[in-house]
């Protein structure tokens, strides 16, 4: 149902006050890690009843990036597991987000098993100084023993249905939940959760103010076992919370009132505000974020998905990877220029050095680049490629990122002598793009005194490390040059004074330690003293690039050698067999070393992976290779890319079949 009527809009209403006097009567009211001091109004806003308690100074643990390892639990062999959080530290991350429900449905591991995971490697976290999200469930796979109405074939994916989120939720979920939780506290581990979601990418299209009463009591619990930890939706964004509605009041409960200490994003493929990809993220950071809530609550927005299909009909090719990093970069730009966006994540950063390949997604992300489009030229480890290629330059791209945080610059608090009536305007710009190997990092912004009438009223800015305002008696880090002109007041500002208030500040990079930097501003002003604010930049803190792997020389064939052929037979299921919804595939390719299951409409073209395996290095190929898969009901063609990467040869077979 859509909230288009009044009808509707009446029963949102209703549906929100129950939900929040629901939550005021069993759930414990959030205090503020850092709150501003309020603005002085005749009437201020009244407190908002959840604030974040994701800090404003660090809110995602010493960076910006959120590696997306979804199946990172899952790996056998903790080894890979050690190797996929090395790679994760190298690559500057301070948040690994994984879920605590198998995507490939081999491992229906209870919420307890996923708890004791979570706690075993909880001294392999703390050692790469890393913290991870974890979402409780997917909305594509259901936690084991969920019952069967709760999950079916809708818009042409598997995901959680009606029944799940008004009633059903409250049964195996709720337990798994938690066993989970209580599992981690038990072992003393809770200090490795950054944040538990509620789940990934969860949303009632079919009647979406169901959303908010489910929030409301599933975060209701998630505080009463674990009142320390944040909570995040997971959710997409506006498009996905209610379809069609670009100021959605769904998504605008999200950001301004739901039990929640972020608001969550997730985007590929998003090209222009004309062509916005699979969610359009600006009708959340144009409309949902851009007028103050009521109660004056301003969550942090992360995007924790962000990236690219292999391909992208009219931007792209599968094998245009300079086309493709370039729309990877044009993604960052625009998320970034929104100040109140603290970071953003990488889809599928599994290290190429893993022997399970279980979980490798050939169609978006970082696993999805190289020559045969499964992850293959990293710098870490080109494998299987020979050499670094597109991949290494999105992950030096990565790498490199000063990510700027300025939503609290436009904030001004008087310092030594400072008029207390007379409040200072202006901030400083966000920074979306630069050099990662520059030495000094450019800020520009405008600042001058509302009640100057000649000028900015302005004649200084210094730049500060830390935010104590006894600091500002050193040595400051960086001055500005003032007296800049500014296009952009001269048509918008309310005093034509303005226009020369711009600055520019060229902050020494080589002053400022790995992690996240806060610096205080200070302004200064002939008539009423000096005022501060502040900001924060992010410098990487990078783990050391690992030695490459000693590869034994082998003599190369002579090129005039022709390969030998490269087959692939499909023993089961045959076309036009009837299957049930969980089968075995068998594929005899006795020259191959992986081979992915995808549904309709393949792999390009945006179909979905349902299985995966590959041969562990210096063993054998099975005979034949065996890949279970989970099906939707209905009549469905498996698309089975059979693949060698030693050679580089690969075939498509396509086996249509009846899932009963």
């Amino acid at each position: 149902m859509v909230l288009n009527t009044a009808l509707s809009r009446t029963r949102f209403l209703a549906l929100l006050v129950s939900a929040l006097l629901a939550a005021a009567a069993i759930a414990p009211v959030a205090t503020a890690v850092e709150t501003p001091a309020p603005a002085a109004v005749d009437a201020p806003p009244p407190p908002p009843a959840f604030a974040s308690r994701i800090s404003v100074n660090d809110p995602l643990n010493g960076g910006y990036l959120i590696a997306n390892m979804h199946g990172m639990l899952f790996h056998p062999d903790v080894n890979d597991i050690s190797e996929d959080l090395a790679y994760a530290r190298w690559l500057g991350a301070g948040v690994v987000r994984v879920f605590a429900v198998d995507s490939s449905g081999t491992h229906p591991w209870s919420g307890s098993q996923v708890g004791k995971r979570i706690s075993d490697i909880a001294p392999m976290l703390r050692a790469a100084h890393l913290r991870v999200i974890v979402a409780l469930v997917n909305n594509h796979q259901a936690v084991p023993g969920e019952i069967s109405t709760s999950a079916g074939w809708m818009d042409n994916y598997m995901q959680l249905l009606l029944p799940f989120y008004t009633g059903n939720w409250r049964g195996a979920y709720r337990q798994f939940v938690h066993d989970l939780i209580s599992t981690v506290e038990s072992n003393n581990a809770q200090d490795v959760i950054f944040a538990w979601e509620l789940g990934n990418e969860l949303h009632t299209p079919a009647q979406p103010d169901a959303l908010i009463p489910f929030i409301t009591q599933d975060a209701a619990d998630v505080r009463a076992l674990d009142p320390i930890s944040p909570i995040l939706p997971g959710t997409m964004g506006a498009n996905h919370v209610e379809p069609g509605h670009p100021n959605s009041a769904i998504a605008r409960w999200l950001y301004c009132d739901a039990p929640v200490d972020a608001y969550t994003l997730h985007a590929y493929d998003w090209v222009s505000r004309q062509r916005p990809g699979d969610m359009p993220v600006d009708w959340d950071l144009d409309n949902i974020l851009s007028q103050p809530c009521p109660n004056g609550r301003a969550l942090p927005v992360i995007v924790e998905e962000l990236g690219t299909s292999r391909a992208l009909a009219g931007m792209y090719t599968a094998d245009d990877e300079k086309d493709r990093l370039a729309q990877e970069q044009r993604q960052i730009e625009f998320v970034r220029h929104f100040s109140a966006v603290v970071g953003f994540g990488v889809w599928n950063a599994e290290s190429p050095r893993l022997v399970d390949r279980t979980f490798v997604d050939v169609r978006r992300g970082l696993t999805s680049y190289g020559s045969l489009g499964i992850g293959g030229g990293s710098c870490y480890d080109p494998t299987p490629d020979a050499l670094p290629g597109a991949r290494c330059q999105y992950e030096q791209m990565l790498r490199g990122e000063h990510f700027v945080r300025v939503g609290a610059s436009n904030q001004w608090t008087p310092g030594s002598f400072a008029a207390t009536s007379d409040s200072l305007v202006g901030g400083v710009d966000p920074v979306y793009s630069g050099d990662a190997d520059a030495a000094t990092l450019t800020l520009t912004g405008w600042v001058a005194d509302a009640q100057a009438t000649d000028g900015s009223g302005v004649d200084g800015l210094d730049v500060y490390v830390g935010n104590d305002p006894s600091a500002i008696s050193g040595l400051p880090l960086a001055g500005a040059r003032m007296g800049l002109k500014r296009d952009d007041l001269a048509s918008n500002a309310t005093n034509p004074n303005w226009v020369d208030s711009g600055f520019a500040i060229n902050l020494p990079l080589d002053s400022m330690p790995a992690g996240p930097n806060i610096l205080t501003l200070a302004a200064h002003t002939p008539d009423g003293g000096t005022w501060l604010s502040s900001l924060a930049v992010v410098v990487p803190n990078l783990g050391s690039v690992p030695a490459r792997a000693v590869l034994t020389h082998v003599n190369a064939a002579p090129l005039a050698t022709p390969l030998p052929p490269f087959h692939a037979e499909v023993e089961s299921p045959q076309p036009g067999d009837q299957v049930g919804r969980s089968v075995v595939v068998q594929v005899l390719a006795p020259a191959a070393d992986h081979i992915e299951v995808f549904l309709e409409p393949d792999r390009d073209q945006g179909g979905r992976i349902v299985g995966t395996t590959a041969v562990t290095p210096g063993t054998t190929a099975p005979d034949p290779f065996r890949v279970t898969v989970s099906l939707p009901t209905d009549g469905h063609t498996l698309y089975i890319h059979v693949g060698s990467s030693v050679t580089g040869q690969q075939t498509v077979v396509s086996v249509p079949v009846v899932v009963r």
